[in-house]
């Protein structure tokens, strides 16, 4: 239980981080640039620690990286107004479908 609070850790953190780049990038700040950073190095510690508990490093990865692509894209998309295309929603389904596949197998041991 508590590799998967890690996992969503390791989701919300680098998506505020890249929040926080965005938001630099616009030209609204060095704090923000600075948040983004720390955020990756957070993000770092996180993962190890998952991986030092023997958690599948294909299977985090994964998760995560689908985690944060999605949460990231809803951030673009709300706060930002960066809007997707209908092909880009279809990849968003299809990374949440991929996450479930991934989790189901992990809890079932295939």
């Amino acid at each position: 239980m508590a590799q998967a609070w890690l996992g969503l850790a390791l989701v919300v953190v680098e998506t505020g981080a890249q929040t926080g780049l965005q938001e630099g990038a616009t030209g609204n700040g060095c704090l923000w640039v600075a948040m983004g950073i720390v955020g990756y190095a957070v993000v770092a510690l996180i993962y190890f620690v998952l991986l030092n508990r023997g958690a599948y490093m294909g299977v985090v990865n994964t998760l995560w990286n689908a985690g944060t692509g999605i949460t990231v894209a809803l951030v673009g998309l709300f706060f930002f107004k960066q809007q997707l295309t209908p092909m880009q929603w279809v990849g968003l389904a299809m990374a949440v479908g991929g996450s479930l596949l991934l989790t189901f197998g992990v809890r079932h041991g295939y």
